[in-house]
């Protein structure tokens, strides 16, 4: 994995001490959002986060429940990253559009996202709604030099 211009070896290491490849039983779950939403395009987001696999919704309250991972940082902080859902050893996050340019807090997120999900040994995907997305967050990750997030088209 890359992070900034240094490479840091931790993919699919599983330092967690989980022995099991199911996303599942790394994760604990934190509450997001709950639309509906008077933003037009933040409500689409919403709609389209809560049809990712293995997403979860809080019965009473109608929130999103999302899969976070956490590990620990070299000066001990605790790290976290979250997800809209997971499926087998892929902890997914959707993204309904990705801007041209980045700023820091996105490559935060990202970044928090591959080493966590490196550390647990688990696959980060960022699914996109079509051909044209796709294309944006390759390039984004390949400018934001992140390496191991998997992008792939889920309408």
């Amino acid at each position: 994995m890359i992070a900034d211009d240094s490479p840091v070896l931790v993919h699919n290491n599983n330092m967690c001490g989980t022995a099991s490849t199911q996303a599942v039983n790394h994760v604990d779950w934190a509450r997001e959002g709950g639309g509906p939403y008077a933003n037009a395009a933040r409500q689409r987001a919403f709609e389209y986060e809560s049809r990712t696999p293995g997403a979860r919704t809080d019965p009473v309250t109608g929130q999103n429940l999302v899969p976070r991972l956490s590990m620990p940082s070299a000066d001990g902080i605790n790290v976290t990253a979250k997800f809209d859902g997971l499926l087998n050893d892929e902890i997914i996050d959707r993204k309904n559009n990705v801007l041209p340019f980045t700023t820091d807090s996105m490559i935060d997120e990202a970044r928090r996202q591959s080493g966590t999900s490196a550390y647990h040994g688990l696959q980060a995907v960022w699914e996109v709604p079509d051909a044209a997305v796709l294309a944006k967050a390759q390039r984004w990750l390949s400018d934001a030099k992140v390496t191991n997030i998997n992008v792939r088209v889920a309408p």
